[in-house]
């Protein structure tokens, strides 16, 4: 998530992409965690989505985990390898995901934290928990280091036919469809004044 300089177009992404009834599944690092530098101070902050440039650069940071993500593969990526481009990071809150996939009509099925990295040792003194997982220094408070969540997108279909018809309301979300769209493209998400308007039976009397 660190990469991706807009959540609304990453989420749309998603919506555009998945069947009705469609389930999208993130495993990431915590945004919290992603405040400590390498030395467990806080350097970072907690969200907003502001441009953070390292002139550094990215490292060859799978070659470094080869250990623990991947046991016995050929290689050992490039040694001493550098990078000459800066690279920019963005730290998206929890809150900040969950928004930009509602807004995106996906529906928020589950979210979980975990108090470990899998794969990853970011940190100085990490705890070795097994199973390539590695935990906050002993003796310190646990944090949260990934969570996990999982979105859906509503599937239209299961509703009766004059509840599938939404015409543009000049949201976030212009795409009218009608009754016979069957195609796997995003669905609308209806205003209070449409809902309001879809309680009402196709044959009641105006």
């Amino acid at each position: 998530m660190i990469w991706l300089p807009d959540l609304d177009e990453w989420a749309e992404g998603i919506a555009a992409v998945l069947a009705p009834n469609g389930r999208f599944v993130l495993v990431e690092f915590h945004p919290f965690a992603m405040r400590f530098d390498e030395k467990w101070f806080l350097a970072y902050p907690y969200g907003g989505g502001a441009p953070m440039t390292e002139a550094g650069g990215v490292g060859d940071y799978v070659a470094d985990s080869a250990d623990l993500v991947l046991p016995g593969a050929p290689g050992g990526g490039v040694e001493n390898a550098e990078n000459p481009f800066p690279s920019c990071e963005f730290n998206w809150s929890i809150a900040e995901v969950f928004g930009a996939a509602r807004r995106a009509g996906l529906t928020i099925e589950s979210f979980d934290e975990y108090p470990y990295a899998s794969g990853r040792q970011g940190f100085e003194e990490m705890t070795q928990l097994g199973d390539k997982r590695w935990g906050v220094p002993a003796g310190r408070p646990e944090i949260p280091l990934m969570y996990s969540l999982s979105v859906r997108l509503a599937d239209w279909g299961l509703f009766p036919p004059h509840l599938r018809v939404i015409a543009d309301t000049g949201t976030n979300y212009p795409h009218a469809h009608d009754a016979t769209d069957t195609t796997h493209c995003r669905r609308p998400v209806p205003s209070w004044c449409q809902l309001l308007l879809l309680l009402i039976p196709a044959d009641s009397p105006e």
